[in-house]
């Protein structure tokens, strides 16, 4: 497992879940031209250039409405795209629409009542006012996932300090409305060190509630078991097919700058509540083992955390994590057979002419090796 691995998932999940990892900057317009590109323009200046990436989040999919109407106390809605969504054992999904000429459709927060196709919602209204409405109306919570903007991306253009686009998925044509909430949190502060005490030392003091997460790889270790799994026999030779099981060990720290207002038992607590934003960014992983079974086994769990240090400036708070995987036959000597001088491979096959009466063929191949065990070549 290697130390990139970790923190690149960090930087793209602590950018989605927490915002006290990266600068944030409040966005003033969002729109898409159709195609997938986003531009969007801060409030503040975002000290982006072409290539780093930037994290949007608190953009809610939206889609047109064609028609909004009202019988009784039932709403029905027409989409002008499918939209995404289903009824569930919960309650229903909750939807809200904006954008209507009449203050009684413009919705909040209301569960989905009947889903009749792919283009219509029913929801509960008041049974009072018009029952039918006009404007550029947008339903939202609505759309399909490849709509959602939200998430890491790479900046393709700066225009200005203030602006800059990205490619994505969405084909949102047009502003993306209701933008009080989205945000564009840049420089995520995820780093990695050989051990966590030069860390310390290299530490640059942040303002409050500006955090730090560091990655450090610790020592591999054989299960707690300590058994060699082999193939029924405790002795393993050449060729047996050997799987040991091991841990190998990763620790992300963070970095909590504290002053007279802000004690380390305060925190201490501040890490407790990132706590879960952490595991939210790699707990239950697959990485790389750079083992013969690569990332296709074993997932990345919890082993313990608490108080790592404390200079009266800076709160240090580790998590612990272990990936269990295993040593197999492929990654010891054993598979090298540099001891053998050639490799005998018999094989069988019965080729069918559709006659039903076609002879088995049998055959042996002699491979000669060289020191490392490949076949020369």
């Amino acid at each position: 497992m290697k130390a990139k691995d970790v923190i690149a998932q960090l930087m793209i999940g602590l950018a989605r879940f927490s915002s006290r990892f990266t600068d944030n900057h409040n966005v003033k317009t969002i729109s898409g031209d159709g195609s997938g590109v986003i531009d969007v323009t801060t409030e503040s200046e975002h000290d982006l250039e072409i290539g780093k990436t930037v994290s949007i989040s608190g953009v809610t999919a939206s889609q047109a409405v064609s028609s909004f109407t009202r019988s009784g106390t039932i709403g029905t809605i027409t989409t002008t795209a499918p939209h995404d969504v289903t009824m569930n054992i919960t309650g229903g999904t909750t939807i809200s629409t904006d954008g209507a000429d009449d203050a009684e459709f413009n919705l909040t927060d209301v569960k989905v009542y009947q889903v009749p196709d792919k283009n219509t919602l029913r929801v509960k209204m008041v049974d009072s006012g018009p029952t039918t409405t006009t404007g550029t109306i947008f339903v939202f919570g609505a759309s399909s996932f490849s709509e959602d903007v939200n998430g890491l991306y790479s900046v393709t253009t700066v225009t200005n300090k203030y602006r800059f686009t990205f490619q994505s998925t969405s084909t949102q044509n047009g502003v993306f409305p209701n933008t009080s909430n989205v945000v564009a949190r840049t420089q995520p502060r995820v780093s990695g060190s050989i051990d966590i005490d030069s860390a310390v030392a290299a530490y640059t003091e942040q303002g409050l509630e500006r955090l730090w997460a560091n990655v450090s790889i610790n020592n591999t270790v054989s299960s707690q078991d300590r058994k060699t799994q082999t193939d029924a026999i405790t002795d393993p030779q050449p060729n047996t097919h050997w799987r040991q099981r091991i841990v190998q060990n990763v620790s992300v720290h963070l970095f909590i700058p504290t002053a007279e207002y802000l004690s380390a038992r305060e925190a201490a607590d501040i890490a407790q509540e990132e706590f879960r934003n952490v595991c939210r960014s790699i707990l239950g992983r697959k990485f790389d083992s750079q083992l013969y079974v690569g990332d296709q086994q074993g997932l990345l769990h919890f082993v313990n955390g608490g108080i790592f240090s404390y200079n009266g400036s800076v709160y240090v708070h580790e998590f612990n994590f272990g990936l269990v995987t295993d040593i197999t036959f492929n990654d010891t000597w054993s598979a090298v057979d540099d001891d053998v001088a050639v490799r005998l491979i018999s094989f069988e096959f019965q080729p069918d002419f559709g006659t039903g009466d076609s002879p088995m063929v049998t055959d042996n191949i002699v491979v000669p090796l060289e020191s490392e065990g490949d076949p020369i070549e």
